[in-house]
């Protein structure tokens, strides 16, 4: 969102404006690496599916409940990739 416009207005529209200022700000001063302290709990919840496997089924329900029957999931193997791909699957067969 720091340096594309079209994920800065969404966001900015959709309650996470201040946010995202500080983002782009601090992306322009000290780069991506920085930026990370600015991204809050909410907006990683309101976007993604993250956590441990039982917190990720949870957040897959909660997008469900919403409407949602068809997710498109792209899976971010962390540390082990076979690990995270069976872990990704799990959460599939859990919801």
């Amino acid at each position: 969102m720091a340096v594309g416009q079209y994920y800065n207005k969404f966001l900015s529209s959709h309650g996470f404006e201040d946010e995202v200022k500080q983002i782009t700000t601090e992306y322009q001063k000290n780069g991506i690496e920085s930026t990370i302290k600015y991204v809050p709990d909410s907006m990683l919840d309101s976007l993604t599916i993250n956590g441990t496997v039982e917190e990720c089924i949870k957040s897959l329900k909660r997008f469900a409940s919403c409407g949602i029957s068809l997710p498109i999931l792209q899976v971010n193997p962390v540390k082990d990739n076979e690990q995270s791909i069976n872990d990704s699957l799990l959460l599939i067969e859990n919801v």
